[in-house]
């Protein structure tokens, strides 16, 4: 756990807005997601779907991580087993790539979908403040944002970006 602990530290401080290789935030978070299990005792399994073709494609490193942890404290609050997240990243087309985050946890309100994401001027939250900032920075208007929710079953967030 210390190893993996050490590894992420370093994997955050180093040149924190770096373009990576998918392959290379996939193995971040396969280490993060590791310890989040065993901080939470087991109570979700994951699964992480890539196409292989999209692994040597490069991205702005740590843009989906703060979503994963919400996915994890938010939608897995309270419950001692059962929590399931999906991560898929896949080509969409020639010139853009899918990130989708799914879990099967308390879900929100549209009215909360709108209050975290700051849609209809509210402010959002500040990890997701931040994911949408360093989107807007990065990818102007080129990328697409979809989340759907609902109260206990879950929430789904797709974020479509250039590919690069």
């Amino acid at each position: 756990m210390l190893s993996k602990f050490a590894q992420i530290l370093r994997y955050q401080i180093q040149k924190s807005n770096q373009i990576v290789m998918i392959s290379e935030e996939l193995s971040y978070l396969e280490r993060y997601l590791y310890l989040q299990k065993v901080r939470f005792m087991d109570s979700f399994e994951y699964v992480i779907e890539c196409q292989e073709s999209v692994k040597t494609c490069k991205i702005h490193k740590m843009i989906f991580q703060p979503l994963i942890e919400n996915a994890i404290i938010h939608g897995y609050a309270h419950i001692r087993h059962g929590g399931f997240l999906r991560i898929k990243i896949y080509h969409i087309d020639e010139s853009r790539i899918c990130f989708s985050i799914t879990d099967n946890g308390r879900g929100m309100s549209q009215e909360k979908v709108g209050e975290v994401f700051g849609e209809g001027g509210s402010t959002p939250s500040i990890g997701v403040s931040n994911v949408l900032a360093r989107l807007k920075l990065y990818y102007g208007d080129s990328y697409r944002l979809e989340v759907h929710s609902e109260e206990n079953r879950g929430t789904s967030i797709k974020i479509t970006i250039p590919k690069m």
